[in-house]
């Protein structure tokens, strides 16, 4: 059984960062930083995502169609 992990495209950055890197479904990833989780999780809560802050997001949703439109023509390819 061949045991050597796909690393991502970001694989070196998180080395760099000190990540700790972990297997999961072949690939390695990091799972924490030296950081720690509290300081990874104040990161995102302020700097990723839409742009607005934590309690604005929080009140924002995205929908999306459950099934593609009736003139989309590989919907009504599949209904035939």
């Amino acid at each position: 059984m061949d045991t050597t992990l796909i690393r991502t495209p970001l694989h070196d950055i998180h080395a760099a960062l000190g990540a700790r890197m972990v297997p999961f479904a072949g690939y390695a990833m990091p799972i924490q930083y030296p950081t720690g989780i509290r300081a990874e999780h104040a990161a995102v809560r302020t700097a990723a995502g839409t742009g607005a802050s934590a309690p604005e997001a929080d009140n924002q949703s995205v929908r999306a169609p459950m099934r593609a439109p009736a003139s989309d023509p590989a919907s009504s390819a599949a209904r035939k």
